[in-house]
């Protein structure tokens, strides 16, 4: 509080995005990481039973689902969207050139 020194706070969580040949071509800090709304909006009703979230409550549920992607792709290096569990690629509103993501790990 007083006096001490704030210790730093790792890096942003970011994601890259990859074509079919391997090319990033897209890399976004977590919280830009489109996600799909209805798979928000479901998670928001699970967690909270609350179809119309706040701020807070969204945001709540953004970062237990970026969570939930960084632990699967965590040591992975690039994976293929269409390996990726169901219930996780739901999470993503990407458009069809990605073909592979991974988790920028510093």
């Amino acid at each position: 509080m007083f006096g001490k020194k704030k210790e730093k706070s790792p890096a942003a969580l970011g994601f890259s995005l990859f074509n079919q040949e391997g090319e990033r071509t897209a890399q976004h800090a977590a919280v830009s990481l489109p996600l799909n709304r209805e798979a928000v909006l479901e998670k928001s009703i699970e967690f909270f039973q609350d179809p119309h979230p706040c701020a807070i409550h969204e945001g709540a549920v953004r970062m237990r689902m970026l969570g939930e992607l960084e632990a699967y792709l965590k040591g992975k290096g690039l994976v293929r969207l269409s390996e990726m569990p169901d219930s996780l690629r739901h999470y993503l509103d990407l458009e069809a050139e990605y073909v592979y993501i991974a988790l920028d790990e510093a």
